[in-house]
């Protein structure tokens, strides 16, 4: 078993949240998509073929990935507010628990190691990237039992189907 322990620090503060939605990135967003759109529109007017392709593609992938953020970032507000929040994840002989505390409630996800796809090792941190969303990203450094050759090993492991 490897267990891993770390507090989140949440950047949405009291004065960012309206309701259940984060005002300041709606804000933002809708301010972001009316600069493409009149950049798209002012390429088109002026026959510029290749912005307004380019702008075009940008303003199409910003409709599409927004919403992901969007939803993303209720979830937190309606999962812990503005508070920062602890997770916990455990590497046990059948699956993974990510567990978050937070100030409105605790919240478990349990994921099976044949849904890792690849594991990659960042600056100060580990990323299992999942085959569904959400990843499970972690600080090298948060391991309270257990270290990281254990944790790829196990996880390793697990994935080919080796039972220990």
């Amino acid at each position: 078993m490897v267990k891993i322990k770390y507090e989140h620090k949440n950047e949405i503060k009291p004065w960012m949240i309206l309701g259940n939605n984060d005002w300041v990135y709606l804000l933002g967003t809708i301010i972001s998509i009316l600069i493409l759109l009149f950049g798209t529109i002012r390429s088109f007017i002026c026959h510029k073929w290749f912005s307004f392709i380019y702008l075009v593609i940008g303003l199409l992938w910003f409709i599409w990935i927004v919403p992901k953020f969007i939803k993303v970032r209720k979830t937190i507000i309606t999962k812990f507010g503005s508070d920062n929040w602890t997770e916990e994840i455990v590497f046990n002989d059948y699956e993974i628990i990510v567990t978050e505390m937070g100030s409105k409630g605790v919240y478990t996800t349990k994921r099976q190691y044949d849904e890792v796809i690849s594991y990659r090792e960042e600056k100060d941190t580990i990323v299992l990237k999942m085959k569904e969303l959400p990843h499970i990203v972690f600080p090298k450094d948060a391991f309270v039992i257990g270290d990281l050759e254990e944790c790829k090993k196990l996880i390793e492991d697990k994935k080919h189907g080796i039972i220990g």
